[in-house]
């Protein structure tokens, strides 16, 4: 099964205990990746990080910013490290936790369980129920909003092998993935492709970045907000409706652009409001400046106006 990675915040707030997290680092029983490694005068980007980097266990000698993800050290009171944007591997922090609790935990940090987002079944039901589609066309109708690039979706898992068959292996997985619109547009014709949307599994065959071959989605689900486009006269929230949490502090540059880059392949197309309910679904921990998202949109619409 992939690995889910997550953000040092989320990993404090969901298991607690730094010095048992950072101990376990230590031990090698936690992995743990930075967006960027900064050791001498090496610079490495989305690396593993060594155990001799956690040496100090998340006592004083190990500068440490949870909210950011930033930490730093010195090994051997000579040589500084520094790692910016750490992540935790969740299979790895599970075992802090009883057996018994993984799998409520598991779906709390998925798609699966946050209400930003509806299940596939649920998207359907929408689009015949709310947006007055025909029933045995509505799921169609979905596809076709993602295709655009209207509608996003995710899936709790991506298996991807090379050629016209998985017989021999998948080639790549992934957890919680961000469908891009060329999945829609090469992998869902009617006689190389299954949609099951009471599952919310999807399958094809079809040409990817990588070449030929065929791909499978798990647990599909969209999100909630970008279903406005299939009302006649939805509008959106009014401006300034929103309170900001005290609480929380605003998302690192270096992880809003790794959170940008890596909503590539579907962002095009997206308005404003709609990048912004991401980026709040995708880092419920930090808070994202509608100034900050209409920096990296470029102009972008902001979303749908009143009539």
């Amino acid at each position: 099964m992939a690995d889910q990675w997550l953000e040092a915040a989320t990993a404090l707030d969901v298991f607690g205990n730094r010095l048992a997290i950072c101990e376990r680092c230590h031990a090698g029983l936690v992995r743990t990746q930075a967006a960027s490694f900064y050791r001498v005068d090496n610079v490495q980007a989305d690396a593993e990080l060594p155990r001799e980097f956690w040496w100090a266990k998340g006592h004083e000698a190990l500068d440490q910013n949870w909210q950011t993800g930033d930490f730093s050290t010195w090994i051997d009171q000579k040589y500084h490290w520094q790692a910016f944007g750490v992540r935790f591997a969740l299979a790895d922090l599970l075992n802090l936790l009883p057996f018994d609790q993984h799998a409520a935990i598991r779906r709390q940090l998925s798609v699966a369980g946050n209400s930003a987002w509806i299940s596939a079944r649920e998207a359907r039901r929408f689009a015949y129920e709310k947006a007055r589609l025909n029933p045995t066309t509505a799921g169609k109708a979905v596809a076709e909003q993602c295709r655009l690039g209207f509608i996003l979706a995710r899936a709790v898992e991506m298996r991807w092998a090379l050629g016209r068959t998985p017989d021999d292996g998948w080639t790549e997985e992934a957890r919680e993935w961000d469908v891009p619109i060329w999945f829609w547009e090469r992998f869902t014709t009617q006689d190389a492709s299954s949609q099951d949307w009471e599952q919310g599994r999807f399958a094809g065959r079809g040409r990817g970045p990588q070449g030929y071959g065929w791909l499978t989605l798990n647990g599909v689900h969209f999100l909630r907000s970008s279903f406005d486009v299939l009302l006649p006269s939805a509008l959106p929230a009014p401006e300034g409706s929103e309170q900001a949490d005290p609480r929380k502090v605003a998302l690192s540059e270096a992880d809003l652009l790794r959170w940008w880059d890596k909503l590539a392949p579907v962002r095009e197309g997206l308005t404003q409001e709609q990048l912004r309910a991401i980026a709040a679904s995708d880092h419920p921990q930090h808070t994202v400046s509608r100034d900050r998202i209409r920096a990296l949109a470029d102009g972008r619409k902001p979303g749908p106006k009143p009539n």
